[in-house]
């Protein structure tokens, strides 16, 4: 007796009519469902001859091999196009990390010395989870006041504004951690596993990240929406650079293994790390601690420096004042970008953007003329826009150009191929 293929039969008649009769997810487990009981009681009449289901309570009692195998198969795959169906597919959003000390705190930069427009503005798709010495918010809609108290702000502002600029439908959440006075090579600080740790602070860093992604359905509706690590900025170094030669010439590895341990941390070997690098008169060993930081740039994949010493500390000549923690920000949101950092869930674009300048730097106007910077944060020449367009140089790395206009600041990340 010839006997009917029981999933292709069901699953033929679904997919035959899928694109006509279905208008809904549920329309098709309706249909399964029903289609599945009425291919049993078929199995049932044309051969199976010892078969015995007992319907109250969904349990059956399968005698005959044959007919076991065939049902059992037909359950297993209606299980697995039922769940296929259902599942709901939710939406990346890009996760950043923002810790070191007082300088990724931020005691220097008042909001009140911003321009009065940006004291103002909210990133509605931009979300922040905030510990910063004894400032601790849940997560809050990025805007000014996420330093150290709500008077002062942080490189994340001007990170978010240039993210928001470039890609404004993307949803993007930040988390920081930072303390003040703190050492990345002492048990007490953010000593990394790999380097004999985990330090106190680097524990409190983790159980921070824990319970900002427990939270995280306060940021974004969790059944659409589901975090994913994109980057991670580190200002700190100061205190290593400051009296204690050993700590500044273990620098290197220190860094190195904070960021493979916070990528281990992210599940991302690749994930993108950021550094704006030390600066200031008072530290013995800077340099050490500056050579350091290029280094770990160039030798770590996905890693980037950005030198910070013509920019501008407040009067306590320790902490950066405003609009250098607006250029800190900006440019470490273009050297992200400039990236191209690809996951097998982001890609992101190369990206042009022009905006004010809220520090007019040119006080008449002046043919185009960009900087040419390497990724380490090194001026390398100067071009116009002409040449800019029509170079036949070819280089194997990305580069930033800086370059004003009037009173526009304009900035453009290209890969020169």
């Amino acid at each position: 007796m010839r006997r009917k293929k029981l999933g292709v039969g069901i699953f033929g008649n679904i997919f035959s009519h899928f694109t006509s009769d279905f208008q809904s997810p549920a329309d098709l487990i309706f249909y399964i469902i029903d289609h599945i009981t009425g291919c049993i009681i078929a199995e049932i009449s044309t051969g199976i001859q010892t078969l015995s289901i007992q319907t109250r309570g969904s349990i059956m009692k399968i005698h005959h091999s044959r007919g076991c195998f065939n049902l059992v198969k037909t359950a297993v795959i209606c299980a697995c196009v039922i769940t296929a169906v259902s599942a709901k597919t939710k939406t990346p959003v890009p996760l950043f990390l923002f810790s070191g000390q007082s300088n990724m705190v931020c005691l220097g930069s008042k909001v009140s010395d911003l321009p009065s427009a940006d004291q103002k503005m909210q990133f509605e798709n931009i979300k922040i989870h905030n510990r910063s010495d004894n400032a601790s918010q849940g997560w809050s809609t990025l805007k000014p006041g996420f330093g150290g108290d709500a008077q002062h702000f942080g490189p994340e502002l001007y990170f978010g504004k240039v993210l928001a600029d470039s890609m404004p439908d993307v949803k993007i959440a930040f988390i920081k951690d930072a303390t003040s006075g703190t050492y990345l090579g002492q048990s007490g600080g953010w000593l990394p596993p790999s380097s004999g740790g985990p330090g106190t602070l680097y524990k409190n860093m983790m159980n921070h990240i824990d319970k900002a992604l427990a939270e995280f359905n306060d940021a974004f509706d969790t059944s659409e929406y589901e975090p994913r690590w994109a980057g991670f900025v580190w200002h700190q170094g100061e205190f290593d650079a400051w009296q204690d030669q050993n700590l500044a010439k273990k620098y290197e590895e220190n860094l190195t293994n904070l960021i493979k341990d916070i990528r281990e941390k992210a599940g991302d070997d690749s994930m993108p790390a950021i550094i704006p690098m030390i600066m200031g008169s008072m530290w013995q060993y800077l340099d050490i601690v500056r050579a350091a930081e290029i280094a770990v740039g160039q030798k770590l994949v996905n890693a980037d420096t950005m030198d910070t010493k013509n920019l501008k500390l407040s009067s306590d000549n320790i902490h950066f004042n405003a609009q250098s923690q607006m250029t800190i920000g900006s440019v470490c949101a273009e050297r992200w970008l400039a990236m191209n950092y690809t996951d097998s869930w982001w890609a992101v674009p190369v990206v042009y953007h022009t905006t004010p300048s809220p520090f007019p730097v040119q006080t008449t106007p002046v043919a185009p003329a960009y900087m040419l910077f390497d990724l380490a944060g090194r001026r390398i020449g100067t071009m116009s826009i002409t040449q800019i367009n029509n170079t036949t140089q070819r280089r194997t790395a990305p580069m930033v150009l800086l370059g004003t206009t009037g009173e526009q600041q304009v900035s453009k990340t290209v890969n020169v191929r």
